[in-house]
Protein backbone atom coordinates (compact mmCIF):
# COMPACT_ATOMS: atom_id res chain seq x y z
CA UNK A 1 0.00 0.00 0.00
CA UNK A 2 2.49 2.42 1.13
CA UNK A 3 4.08 2.11 -2.58
CA UNK A 4 1.09 2.51 -4.46
CA UNK A 5 0.40 5.87 -2.39
CA UNK A 6 4.06 7.33 -2.72
CA UNK A 7 4.15 6.43 -6.73
CA UNK A 8 0.69 7.87 -7.16
CA UNK A 9 0.94 11.17 -4.76
CA UNK A 10 4.00 11.86 -6.49
CA UNK A 11 2.88 10.81 -9.99
CA UNK A 12 -0.11 13.19 -9.88
CA UNK A 13 0.85 15.74 -7.65
CA UNK A 14 3.52 18.47 -7.07
CA UNK A 15 2.80 19.96 -3.60
CA UNK A 16 4.32 16.21 -1.92
CA UNK A 17 6.53 17.28 0.55
CA UNK A 18 7.19 14.78 3.67
CA UNK A 19 6.45 11.51 3.59
CA UNK A 20 6.08 10.07 7.65
CA UNK A 21 6.42 6.47 8.84
CA UNK A 22 5.27 5.68 11.90
CA UNK A 23 7.01 2.88 13.70
CA UNK A 24 6.30 1.32 17.20
CA UNK A 25 8.81 -0.11 19.63
CA UNK A 26 9.02 -3.02 17.41
CA UNK A 27 11.52 -1.22 15.05
CA UNK A 28 13.80 -1.80 17.78
CA UNK A 29 13.35 -5.50 18.28
CA UNK A 30 11.21 -5.26 21.60
CA UNK A 31 9.72 -8.63 20.27
CA UNK A 32 12.27 -10.16 20.45
CA UNK A 33 13.30 -9.74 24.13
CA UNK A 34 15.60 -7.53 25.92
CA UNK A 35 17.08 -4.43 23.80
CA UNK A 36 19.70 -1.60 24.15
CA UNK A 37 17.58 1.49 25.78
CA UNK A 38 17.32 4.49 24.95
CA UNK A 39 16.76 2.79 21.42
CA UNK A 40 17.68 4.68 18.70
CA UNK A 41 17.28 5.05 14.73
CA UNK A 42 20.61 5.04 14.34
CA UNK A 43 21.19 1.30 15.94
CA UNK A 44 22.07 -1.29 13.78
CA UNK A 45 19.10 -3.17 11.98
CA UNK A 46 17.75 -6.57 14.42
CA UNK A 47 16.82 -9.40 12.50
CA UNK A 48 15.07 -8.94 9.50
CA UNK A 49 13.12 -9.60 7.35
CA UNK A 50 11.13 -6.64 8.90
CA UNK A 51 8.33 -4.97 6.80
CA UNK A 52 9.73 -1.63 8.48
CA UNK A 53 12.84 -1.96 7.06
CA UNK A 54 11.07 -2.86 3.80
CA UNK A 55 8.94 0.29 3.89
CA UNK A 56 11.84 2.50 4.65
CA UNK A 57 14.17 1.09 2.19
CA UNK A 58 11.78 1.95 -0.42
CA UNK A 59 11.30 5.00 0.64
CA UNK A 60 14.80 5.76 0.73
CA UNK A 61 15.73 4.78 -2.69
CA UNK A 62 12.67 6.18 -4.26
CA UNK A 63 12.98 9.91 -2.87
CA UNK A 64 16.54 10.39 -4.55
CA UNK A 65 16.47 13.38 -6.91
CA UNK A 66 12.92 14.05 -5.86
CA UNK A 67 11.98 17.54 -3.94
CA UNK A 68 10.48 15.82 -0.77
CA UNK A 69 11.84 14.35 2.21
Amino acid sequence: MLKNVAMSVQETSNSLERVLLMQGAKVYGVRLGKYKTPAKETDPRHMPPHFYYNQEDFLRSYQKGKNWT
